[in-house]
């Protein structure tokens, strides 16, 4: 018995920290990495969902959520607390205007006029950084960090571009992504998975 209870521990010494192991890997959208969680300014965040973003017929690029906690609806993510992550992964060479459409097609499709112009100096700001850049290669990275106190921090490949200052433009692109009339209502879905930690 003794044995048997010696052999037991030994075996779930093994297969526990793989099972850990292989919970913390990456999770994979068509080629693009997402970590399951990291620190974002102290603070650990959580890959809530992640999906192929739609243009057309093409599906140009992924997209992850990372969140303090599970959420399943907009209100859940706005309401997360702590820092909050939109991350986007190229899947083909895109022109900075090309990935601007974008990111405005998805606000404009559940913001109002009002709210909509309230994002514009944002949406300005990410603009002219994304047009120094020009040209944005397949596997880039743009994340898009909202910071308490702060506003959104905007990286390319790890690397902080911009600040644009306040939380109205991050809930502007929480609401585009996650309101009830989603561009791309896959993706949506997607995001809010709430997948397990």
């Amino acid at each position: 018995m003794r044995r048997f209870a010696a052999s037991l521990a030994l075996a779930l010494g093994l297969v526990l920290p793989l099972a850990q192991a292989a919970a913390q890997q990456a999770v994979t959208v068509e080629g693009a990495n997402f970590e399951r969680a990291f620190y974002l300014v102290g603070h650990k965040v959580f890959l809530n969902g992640a999906g192929l973003g739609s243009q057309g017929d093409a599906k140009p690029y992924a997209a992850g959520l990372y969140l303090s906690r599970p959420a399943r609806q907009l209100g859940d993510a706005q309401a997360a607390p702590g820092p909050k992550r939109l991350q986007i992964v190229l899947k083909q060479e895109m022109d900075s205007k090309q990935l601007g459409n974008l990111l405005s097609q998805a606000l404009r499709s559940n913001l109002t006029g009002a709210e909509l112009a309230g994002c514009l100096p944002g949406l300005a700001q990410l603009g002219q950084m994304l047009g120094a850049k020009k040209q944005l290669a397949a596997g880039d990275q743009l994340s898009l960090d909202s910071v308490m106190g702060q506003g959104t921090h905007v990286s390319v490949n790890g690397q902080r571009q911009i600040l644009i200052e306040g939380p109205l433009f991050f809930d502007c692109v929480l609401k585009g992504y996650l309101g009830a009339q989603p561009s791309d209502t896959a993706l949506r879905q997607s995001l809010l998975a709430a997948m397990p930690r």
